[in-house]
Order: C-alpha cells, then structure tokens, then sequence
C-alpha cells in the first residue's frame, strides 16, 4: 500500500500556502457537515466571467483552474468512506478494502485539490460572497473527512488488513499514524475549524492597523487556541508543535533564539549601511538613480519590455530554467490582480491534482524583485519535490533567486547603480532578519506565557524586543509602518513561520556573496537547492556547499562582504 505522509497533517491543517495531499480512512459512519453553500454546477461554473471586460485589473492565465465541487462529489465521498467502514467492520476481504482506499485516496485529493482552487478564488474574488461561502465550505470538509480519515490508521491497525495496508511502512511512521489517530478527536477538529475561522476575521479588517484593539483580542483568542492545539497534540506550547509538526524543522524554537547572538555583528551595521545608501542616493547622477529606481521599484511584470530584464536572467541562470519560465506563460500558471479589493500578497502553490504548479501576485506584488521571489518558489516545486517539502529551503529557493538576479544585474547596467541596489537589497535584507528574529522572540513569549499574557501587553512586549536587536529610528526609515506594528499583519497570517523568512535570507546573501568573484559559482550553489532531494534544511545547504545560520563563520562572511560595498577608511 502507498505510504501516507503522516507529517503533514498539521501542514494540511493550519498551513494555507502549501497544501500537502494525505489519504487515510475512517471508524465511524460519517455525516456531511451542517454548512452548505451555494456548491458549484460542475465544469460550467465560470467564476471569471464578470472580469472580461476589466482586464486590466485581472490576468487570469488559465481560467479553467476553478472551483468545481458539487454536492454529487460529496455525496460519492461520504459513500466511499461508509463503504470503507463496512469492508472494515466485516474484516474479510483484503482486496476489496485496498481498491476501497485507494478509490478514497483519489477521492479526499480531489478534495485538498478544490480546497486550494476555492482559496485561489477567494483571493482574487475577496469581496465575493459565493467565493467565501465555498472556501469556508470546502475548509470545513477537508477538515470534518480528514478527521474520519486520520482515525481509521488505529483501526486498519487493529484489524485483519494491518498487514496488507502498512506493507513497507517503518516503525515510526506506524507509530506516528497511531499516535495522530489517538490525538484527532471532535474537539482537535473544532480547534482546528475556530483557527480558519479566526483567519477570516482578521482578514475582514480593512487594515489590522485601524483595528488594533480588535487585532490585539483576536490574536490572543488565537494564540491560544493554537496552545490548545498543541496540548492536545501532546506539546507543552504552540511553538514547540510548529517546529516539529507544522513546519517540519531540524532545528527547535529554541536554537532559533540563538540566532539573535550569531547576527548581532551583522545588524551592527545596519546603522552603517542605512546612511552610506542614503548618502549615496543624493550624491548620484540622474542615470544612476533612475536606472536603481526602475529595478527596485518601478519595472512591473505587466510590462512586456521590463519583463524581458527577468526573462534574459533567467536565460542566463540556466537552460532548464528557461524552458521553466516558458511554461509558466504558455501554460497559463498564473494570477496577476491588480484590484484592490483582491488579496494584497504574492504566492506560489502546487496543484497536486492538476500536477502543476501556478504563482498569485495581488495588488502592489507586481514589480521584478517579487516575480523573481516567486518564480523561485515555481521553479522549486517542479525541480524538487521533497526540498519543496521544507519552508526554509523554500524560502532559500525564491529569495536566493533574488540575489542570483542582482548579481546578474552587474554584467547589464553601471555599477554605481547595481551598488546602490545591492545596498537597498542589503537594508532590506538586514531589515528581514530583524524582522523574523522580533516575531520569533514576541511568539515564543506569547505562546509560553499563554496564561498571563493579556491583549495590552503585546505592543510594550515587542517594542522591547525590537529595541534589543537594532536601532529603532533607523527601523522606522526603512519601514512602512512603525516598526512595532509589524506583528499585527503576520502573527496571525502565519504562526511560527516568520523565521523562515530570517534563516532564509541568511542562506540567500550568502549565495550573494559566493557569486561576487563568479557568477557561475553561486549559481551552481543556488541551483543546488533548486534540486533538493531531502526537506532537510541544513543538510541542504550543507551538500550545497552553504554553511548554516547557526555557525558564526557565516555572519562573519556576510560581514566582510558588506564591509567591501562599504567606504574605506
């Protein structure tokens, strides 16, 4: 029998960005949940129709990617989980069981299938009541089926077909399906529900920031629904399951808060850096500037003659990432919206039905730096299946493409620009780390302290944090938004995950600083992790040639190579 991915129960769960598919069966004879929108007539629903004649809010590369489920397929699911039940309970014919699962294991994909487009939709058609009744729908029964699912491993176990089903399987991963078997109850699914429907919520907010207080409420209403989670699933606090469970890691929340000590030399010159950009900006020539205007902020992918800078990158990156590139428009794998009432963020997903990756940019995501962020999470989910298991290479993949295309930058443009580029692509960079650091410590001490914490804390108690790491003032030039505001747009977006995001950029710049004296050099490492055979984060980037963001040796190469676009003295 094919092997479950018992892992990424959690990551089906709480994760939206990447869906993983998992087959399992069930004990009890299932009912369809209570909440039944208007479901979907088949294949001639046509979600887009209405954008026709405003195409310059909405590209839709393959309309045919929507949300089809109908009640008929429902129905057909719930059968083939009563049906698995019944060849269970009378325990005598194996092979009819075997085609029974596999039958629901194509039938439960599709479901993880139509949930992610019914989340596509939901992006693109935010405002749209029929896109959230069915997104909200189709959560609720992946979640509600996936419950039945998961319990049937204690049960398979415990029946005449152990032997037949868990054919192959190690010993932890039969003790493992065991366990999450154990641990999924109706209150585990509930919990699990309230966390998407927090998510909704907070997402109503026309800016989390002229909401504070409702923010700040609903965040500890969150936290420690997703502490509960946790306990429920046998960890002492949320964090210590996002690690291990959610996000898979090799590392624990507790070596993540060491990487405050590791890149303190590195945010030392912050300061530093934030004024020789600045002095540089109003020194330079009007060719200078508008040349690293453009690149950093004005060139858009809706914009044929920009697009080609990436394209002619890409070209030079490698041959396979070309015919990459190339499927990705003949294809059609892609959402470019630029109404503004749409999901404002970019993202990368991989259909697993469909067999195909596609990349969201929303309102305000579409200049080069983010297309090239995203196609190198696209490029990765068609290079390396299992490396595309794991956050952290994935955000490697897409921000080191980032890096990899500034280096390519210096060969087509002066380098006074590139200079002042890479010096804006440094502060933004160092910004991240403290960025992923702060959130990281603020959740850590949010989720253990989950009993005292109360909503009127949280703003002191991550201004604390911040001004540990880094000089608030310089912060506040190099942000939007106040920087202690930041938490208030991804603790609840993203649990746990913004490390990634710190452990990531390390890699990415160091990968920067490989391909200073060869471009070849650090495209070699880079694609390295294009190609990741395991999810093993350090080992990755070990086998790449990198070394980790927890050995000092690496901040002290990302020194030494800011320090050279650095006056001297």
């Amino acid at each position: 029998m094919l092997k479950n991915k018992v892992r990424l129960v959690a990551i089906l769960l709480v994760v939206l960005f990447m869906v993983q598919c998992l087959a399992s069966c069930t004990v009890t004879v299932a009912t369809p949940p209570d909440k039944v929108p208007t479901l979907a007539p088949g294949l001639d629903r046509d979600p887009y129709k209405d954008l026709v004649l405003l195409e310059r809010y909405y590209k839709i590369g393959d309309p045919t990617l929507i949300y089809t489920f109908s009640k008929e397929q429902e129905e057909q699911l719930y059968e083939a989980i009563d049906e698995a039940n019944e060849l269970l309970a009378e325990g005598t014919d194996v092979e009819e069981f075997l085609a029974t699962y596999e039958w629901l294991d194509k039938l439960f994909t599709n479901v993880t299938s139509q949930y992610q487009l019914a989340y596509l939709e939901y992006c693109i058609l935010a405002l749209d009541e029929e896109a959230e009744a069915n997104y909200l729908y189709i959560s609720d029964l992946r979640t509600e089926v996936l419950q039945d699912l998961i319990v049937m491993y204690r049960t398979i176990y415990d029946s005449p077909f152990r032997d037949a089903f868990y054919e192959g399987w190690t010993e932890d991963e039969i003790e493992e399906a065991l366990h999450q078997a154990d641990l999924y109850t109706d209150e585990f699914v509930a919990m699990q529900q309230k966390s998407d429907e927090i998510l909704v919520e907070y997402r109503a907010f026309d800016d989390p920031l002229k909401n504070k207080a409702s923010v700040r409420d609903l965040y500890i209403e969150f936290a420690k629904n997703n502490h509960d989670i946790a306990v429920q699933m046998g960890y002492q606090n949320y964090m210590e399951y996002a690690y291990d469970v959610v996000y898979d890691r090799d590392y624990t929340y507790e070596q993540a808060a060491d990487m405050a000590y590791y890149a303190e030399p590195l945010l030392a010159l912050l300061d530093d850096v934030y004024t020789e950009f600045y002095r540089d900006l109003q020194e330079c020539d009007n060719d200078t500037y508008y040349t690293f205007l453009n690149l950093a902020l004005e060139y858009e992918i809706t914009n044929s003659n920009s697009l080609q800078i990436v394209e002619d990158y890409i070209t030079t990156l490698s041959p396979e990432a070309k015919d990459i590139y190339d499927g990705l428009w003949e294809d059609g794998n892609y959402f470019i919206i630029s109404e503004e009432n749409a999901y404002e963020g970019a993202f990368g997903w991989y259909l697993y039905e469909q067999e195909k990756p596609i990349v969201y940019f929303g309102p305000g995501y579409h200049n080069l730096t983010t297309f090239v962020h995203e196609f190198g999470h696209y490029m990765a989910y068609t290079t390396s299946p299992e490396g595309g298991d794991n956050f952290d290479l994935a955000e490697v993949q897409s921000q080191g493409n980032e890096m990899m295309f500034m280096r390519y930058l210096y060969s087509k443009y002066d380098a006074k620009a590139i200079d002042l580029l890479a010096k804006y692509n440094f502060l933004n960079a160092m910004a991240t780390i403290v960025n992923s650091i702060a959130i990281n410590e603020f959740e850590t001490y949010v989720y253990t302290h989950i009993d005292t914490i109360t909503a009127d804390e949280l703003d002191a108690k991550y201004r604390e944090i911040l001004d540990g790491l880094a000089d608030y003032r310089t912060l506040s030039q190099l942000f939007g938004i106040a920087p202690s505001d930041y938490w208030y747009y991804v603790t609840i977006e993203s649990p746990a995950y913004y490390i990634s995001y710190g452990v990531s950029m390390i890699a990415a710049l160091e990968i920067f600083a490989i391909s200073e004296d060869n471009f070849e050099a650090g495209a070699e490492a880079y694609l390295a992790l294009e190609h990741a055979e395991t999810p093993l984060f350090s080992e990755e980037l070990h086998k790449a040639g990198l070394t980790t963001p927890f050995e000092e040796e690496t901040y002290d190469l990302l020194v030494d190579m800011i320090l050279g676009y650095m006056p001297k003295e």
